[in-house]
């Protein structure tokens, strides 16, 4: 596949449709998707808190992501 504007607003569309909006749409969900922006919905303490949280969701959200690519690439067979 080559990359360019339009592959990477097609890869834009993919995550927002499914990934973002199933993990921000499950029932009881602690996630939000709105306006482009990914969120969680807790409450945190101070600056260290949030820090750390930010790190553990971004690892997490890189690990779904690979995942969900890796799946629909399997499936492609490429």
């Amino acid at each position: 596949m080559e990359w360019n504007e339009k592959t990477a607003r097609e890869i834009e569309k993919l995550i927002i449709d499914m990934p973002m909006s199933k993990w921000s749409g499950a029932k009881g969900s602690m996630t939000r998707f709105e306006n482009g922006v990914f969120s969680l919905n807790v409450e945190l303490e101070d600056a260290e808190e949030r820090a750390v949280l930010h790190g553990w969701t971004r690892e997490i959200c890189l690990y779904r992501l690979h995942a969900y690519f890796e799946r629909g690439r399997k499936i492609r067979g490429t």
